[in-house]
């Protein structure tokens, strides 16, 4: 979570007196090896101002995405531009006791995506279903008239290359099937449509799936223990697993101190790593807050328009 420069970081929460500014990637790790050892420094009122720090983020880059549309009108070319705003993905700000980005809770997986289509079409519209980042690519060749990643000649490519999201913003719903949306990483593999989750662990097997119902808990703090919904989502699973590429080789660094170092530096190695699964599935602070949109991937609920 990059900080924001000034005055961004101070202006939801001035009166901050406490340690947590800024709050640092290391600063996370601390405070939760300290949670595992039964100790708390980390109050209620040092969260309050990491949320509060997180929405100056939010209001900096919200302005940069302004100053952006701006310059397009003044130039004279908005009406010729394909503008898509996104992210990679969210933050887990201590929602489910664990920090950063690593897991696949919707705090991480729910990012903004909102464009702005050429001449304004379908502008004001609101697409609910989920949908991934991977549709991006196939998107943009649909807007710019350079038809898709997928072709008859390659059967499989459309699971590999995702939908264009055209006919969403035009009004035209996907099919059950493709309102499946998936993320993975190196330790985790999640499945949702909006209604029911799960999760894998892919590294300790032996730990179970956790499954949600997105409706009734979206903000995932009680998994169900419902052994058909679990069968049928994991046979679904494996069903789409089986449609994307193999991986015949992986790039290992365990003889690489630089690369080690850089890797922790940036959070992709170290004490995060086996933290989660320990933890409760209850949030330890304060009552979470209002329930999001509908969930996606990678991609949340898509606005189109200016």
């Amino acid at each position: 979570m990059p900080d924001s420069p000034a005055p961004y970081d101070w202006r939801y929460d001035p009166d901050y007196k406490g340690p947590f500014h800024p709050f640092t990637q290391s600063l996370g790790v601390e405070v939760l090896r300290q949670r595992k050892e039964g100790r708390e420094v980390f109050s209620d009122r040092d969260h309050q101002h990491l949320l509060a720090l997180y929405d100056g983020g939010v209001a900096f880059a919200d302005e940069m995405v302004g100053a952006l549309l701006d310059r397009l009108d003044r130039l004279g070319i908005a009406d010729n531009t394909l503008v898509i705003v996104t992210a990679d993905h969210g933050e887990e700000l201590f929602d489910h006791g664990v920090f950063e980005h690593d897991w696949m809770f919707n705090t991480n997986l729910l990012v903004p995506l909102v464009m702005r289509l050429p001449g304004g079409a379908c502008a004001g519209t609101r697409v609910d279903c989920p949908v991934e980042l991977i549709d991006l690519p196939s998107t943009i060749l649909a807007v710019t008239g350079h038809g898709s990643l997928a072709t008859p000649e390659d059967p499989g490519a459309s699971a590999v290359a995702g939908r264009s999201l055209l006919p969403d913003c035009h009004g035209t719903h996907p099919s059950e099937d493709q309102r499946w949306v998936f993320s993975e990483n190196n330790r985790y593999i999640a499945m949702q449509d909006g209604r029911s989750k799960i999760i894998v662990n892919r590294v300790e097997t032996d730990l179970p799936p956790r499954v949600f119902d997105l409706r009734a808990d979206p903000h995932e703090m009680a998994p169900l223990h419902d052994d058909a919904l679990t069968r049928d989502l994991l046979a679904r699973l494996a069903a789409w697993n089986q449609t994307q590429p193999s991986l015949e080789r992986s790039q290992h660094y365990d003889d690489d101190p630089e690369m080690q170092r850089r890797l922790t530096q940036t959070g992709y190695l170290g004490p995060n790593e086996n933290e989660e699964e320990s933890l409760p599935p209850v949030a330890p602070h304060a009552s979470p807050p209002a329930p999001p949109p509908a969930p996606g991937a990678g991609g949340a609920a898509g606005g189109c328009g200016s």
